[in-house]
């Protein structure tokens, strides 16, 4: 049973959908939208159960309330405006780009910040982009924080799109990342096998997440204090 009030979309679990996926289930139930749309929505937060955040992978239960806030059929959260913001390009072919990303930048708009970032950037300079994503996640294939700078790589077909996010999904690409930390490690070299996920205390943090996070390999090693 669904219901739709200003601004969201409820519905209530029936016995016959205990233990399917949520994704799978909101797919299913709201008409003219794909799985990807959906697991977009849900990746920012505006998917809840009994009022609490989930990810793709929960598993419902009968009685369960299921609420989506600022829900578009078809579309978006945010309209994407094209901006002539100027792009560091590492490489280019026909296939993807590489992007050299300043901090302060976002890689993508987000509820509340739809312009200056990488993907209204993409959007002016690039006709075409892979399309798997959201329009506002144009090319995206990964993303960076927004005070992080470093590069990106943006899939210009779908084909692409898809080879490169499954060698993330396996992690065939390496990520390193220089950072400034606070306090004094006990070991100059290690590797931390935990997953990752938004914080609870702090929703624009990231944090271990035992029950909510992604599976996550961080290897790092101090390179001076």
């Amino acid at each position: 049973m669904s219901k739709k009030e200003a601004n969201v979309l409820s519905f209530t679990v029936d016995a016959g959908s205990s233990g399917q996926r949520i994704d799978k289930f909101l797919t299913d139930r709201i008409e003219k939208t794909s799985r990807s749309h959906i697991q977009n929505i849900i990746r920012r937060d505006k998917v809840k159960v009994n009022g609490k955040v989930v990810n793709k992978h929960y598993r419902l239960v009968k009685n369960d309330r299921v609420t989506i806030e600022g829900f578009k059929e078809g579309g978006s959260y945010t309209e994407i405006t094209p901006q002539k913001i100027n792009l560091r390009v590492i490489y280019e072919d026909q296939y993807l780009l590489v992007i050299s990303k300043k901090p302060g930048m976002l890689t993508h708009p987000v509820p509340g910040f739809s312009k200056d970032t990488i993907v209204n950037a993409l959007l002016y300079h690039y006709h075409k982009l892979s399309n798997l994503s959201e329009r506002d996640r144009a090319g995206i294939v990964h993303r960076l924080d927004k005070d992080t700078s470093g590069l990106l790589i943006v899939a210009r077909d779908d084909n692409t799109h898809r080879l490169l996010s499954e060698k993330f999904k396996e992690r065939e690409i390496k990520k390193t990342y220089t950072a400034l930390v606070w306090g004094s490690f006990s070991e100059r070299k290690g590797e931390i096998i935990l997953p990752i996920g938004r914080s609870r205390m702090d929703r624009k943090k990231m944090s271990i997440s035992i029950d909510r996070g992604r599976d996550a390999v961080t290897r790092f090693e101090v390179k001076e204090e």
